[in-house]
């Protein structure tokens, strides 16, 4: 009897342990923090928002920190932040350099896990310096997708965008197409979200916002659905969702001040996105919504959101194994 109690209790260890394993890195939000400490941060969600913790992994003060990607499978997190991108472990340790000298300053950044590639923007410097380029993830393999010139495709009606800002890129491996926003300061700010292929052929552009006040300031897009989420500033100060040609514009979210970044569970229908110091979370409709206070200071700014999305799988074989064995040993108890 106790060799049974000893064999079911070890097995039920075993299901735990795989089950934590499987799970270890669901429910986490990670982020770019820039103007208050400047760091990479994450915030661990064990059940609700409410009861999530805030924690610094990367700290980089006076480097401003732009963005993030994340590798779950490889465990690690790769950001930019000045000249330079780095990567470190989901922890925050074995913290180094992947590539830096970059011209100009570092801005989005989106990680194609299938080449192992890494795709990043400039978005400061003179106009020129603007630019996509992509890097493998050992820092070899440097190379320019978009100049400043085709990152602004002529849209057929005269408007020709000068890029003072490419401050979104986004991936779609499986069609094998990059999106980015540009935006030409020269007319009332008005951002253009564009396609090409990974390799920067077939440059296409999806729409233009009317002005400032419709224009996208972050945005993630779920490839599935064809829907852009993004947050608008200025005046408008809104949360919104829409088609990838720009139609169908549902306001998601607004009287809460200035969002900026943004981030999407597919997996789960949620949505992430921040307000100052505080982070919030709700349904990709907009609905069932809930916040945490990150930082109380004024100076504190969320520039990039990544969510991790990795869904909990099924039973491992060990758990399997596990449970039939629970199953023999209810049988013989009996």
């Amino acid at each position: 009897m106790n060799l049974l109690n000893s064999t079911s209790s070890a097995i039920v260890a075993a299901v735990g342990l795989s089950f934590l394993a499987a799970s270890a890195h669901a429910n986490t939000v990670y982020y770019a923090e820039v103007g208050f400490g400047d760091a990479i941060e994450r915030q661990l969600i064990p059940t609700t928002l409410a009861a999530s913790t805030n924690e610094d992994i990367v700290s980089l003060p006076g480097l401003d920190p732009r963005a993030v990607a994340l590798d779950v499978d490889a465990g690690k997190i790769y950001y930019t932040f000045g000249t330079s991108i780095g990567r470190a472990n989901l922890d925050g340790s074995s913290q180094e350099t992947v590539i830096s000298g970059l011209l100009g300053g570092s801005g989005d950044i989106e990680l194609d896990t299938t080449t192992d590639t890494l795709y990043f923007s400039v978005d400061s410097g003179t106009n020129a310096d603007r630019s996509i380029s992509r890097v493998q993830t050992d820092g070899t393999g440097l190379a320019t997708v978009h100049t400043n010139t085709s990152l602004a495709p002529n849209n057929g009606g005269g408007l020709t965008y000068t890029i003072n800002d490419v401050a979104n890129i986004s991936l779609d491996t499986d069609a094998g197409r990059l999106y980015w926003t540009s935006d030409n300061g020269a007319n009332a700010g008005r951002i253009a979200l564009n396609s090409s292929t990974l390799a920067g052929g077939g440059v296409t552009r999806q729409f233009t916002a009317s002005g400032r006040a419709d224009a996208i300031n972050k945005m993630d897009i779920d490839f599935d659905t064809s829907t852009v989420y993004y947050t608008v500033g200025s005046d408008t100060q809104e949360v919104r969702s829409s088609t990838l040609g720009g139609g169908s514009i549902t306001t998601l979210a607004s009287g809460l001040g200035s969002p900026r970044a943004i981030g999407i569970d597919t997996t789960d229908g949620l949505m992430y996105f921040s307000v100052g110091g505080t982070l919030y979370k709700a349904n990709l409709d907009g609905t069932a919504r809930t916040s945490v206070s990150v930082n109380g200071s004024s100076l504190y700014s969320i520039a990039d959101i990544q969510v991790d999305t990795t869904p909990i799988p099924e039973p491992t074989s060990l758990s399997l194994l596990a449970l039939s064995g629970l199953a023999l040993l209810g049988r013989r108890r009996v």
